[in-house]
């Protein structure tokens, strides 16, 4: 006999749950009876249930978030997932001190066309008719927001009947924050969403010690496959400037700075550094909206061009896909061959 009892309900909220409907209608029936079965008789407040749906990612929503140190932030709403380093699942605790970077909004699974002709960016891998994105491991799913404890009937179980099913399956990741909310390193976060009545006031002292004889700490995990890849951004890639330029006419085009020839300042005129992929071209300038005459020299201190925009990474990546800015704007303007292409690609 325990005193008190704290559940993580980790719950799959992966594609495949909604690909056959019926999984996704009965995890929802499943984690509602249980809540029910686990609630309907402690009157006395003992029993806490966080929930954390995953898929590709955790989503934790803004108020979690912000509890961590989180580095690489943007600002794309509702997508509020951190890219937890390797060795954080050596154990069950989670630092609020060191800097996880924020992971970022894009497509990097959908495949593109990978000829020497010019493919034009597919960015539609919106689906409209369910509202989400298909293939963006952080999902910008309010509804797939981490819930910390809380022990009302409506509210948790509001929240599975708004579970949304979408993206890949990464149960490491649905168990590593299932168990941190239970481990005593998170009770700072539940003291300060009690002392902000984001949580019932009787839950800020926990998660209790492990040693805490009076307390029964349970995961219970729903899951239909089996764990899936993650695949994450080098961070170099994840904010700031890119060297990639959008015109006012929709048309990428890229700087890339081993074609600036340096060695005297006349063969400046002879420099084009900036790939433009619709005309299988280098140009002494990027892409705004025509072509630039050929005696045209590249001048290295401008930084902005009529009709063009210098992109930074976070617009990129929310605009078109990581394989098509790898094929057209990498491989294609630098591979000199099939194999010199396809490394580039890949790299």
């Amino acid at each position: 006999r325990v005193t008190n009892v704290e559940i993580a309900l980790v719950l799959d909220v992966s594609g495949s749950m909604y690909n056959q409907i019926s999984r996704i209608t009965n995890l929802k029936t499943a984690a509602k009876d249980f809540i029910d079965t686990v609630l309907d008789s402690d009157t006395e407040n003992k029993i806490s249930i966080a929930i954390v749906p995953y898929n590709g990612q955790v989503n934790l929503g803004p108020t979690l978030a912000a509890k961590f140190n989180v580095s690489y932030p943007h600002s794309y709403p509702n997508s509020y997932c951190i890219d937890l380093p390797t060795s954080t699942f050596a154990n069950t605790t989670l630092s609020r001190t060191t800097a996880f970077p924020q992971a970022p909004f894009d497509d990097g699974w959908s495949s593109t066309t990978q000829s020497t002709s010019y493919t034009a960016p597919i960015s539609n891998y919106y689906d409209s008719s369910r509202r989400l994105y298909s293939n963006v491991w952080c999902n910008p799913v309010a509804g797939n927001y981490v819930r910390p404890f809380n022990n009302n009937h409506t509210t948790l179980k509001s929240q599975i009947d708004g579970l949304v099913a979408i993206g890949a399956t990464s149960i490491d990741l649905g168990m590593k924050w299932g168990t941190f909310l239970l481990d005593p390193s998170s009770r700072s976060i539940n003291a300060e969403l009690a002392g902000s009545r984001l949580i019932p006031a009787y839950f800020g002292n926990r998660p209790a010690d492990y040693n805490d004889d009076e307390t029964l700490k349970v995961i219970v995990l729903m899951t239909d496959g089996e764990n899936f890849v993650q695949e994450r951004f080098g961070d170099a890639y994840r904010t700031g400037t890119s060297p990639i330029w959008l015109a006012n006419d929709g048309r990428y085009s890229i700087f890339h700075d081993t074609r600036v020839d340096s060695r005297t300042t006349s063969t400046i005129c002879n420099s084009r550094p900036f790939w433009v992929p619709h005309l299988g071209a280098w140009h002494s300038r990027p892409w705004t909206g025509s072509s630039p005459s050929s005696s045209a020299c590249y001048v290295p201190a401008t930084t902005s061009y009529s009709n063009t925009t210098r992109q930074n990474w976070q617009a990129v990546w929310a605009a078109v896909r990581v394989q098509w800015v790898a094929w057209e704007l990498y491989a294609r303007a630098l591979g000199t061959s099939s194999s010199t292409r396809t490394s580039t690609f890949n790299t």
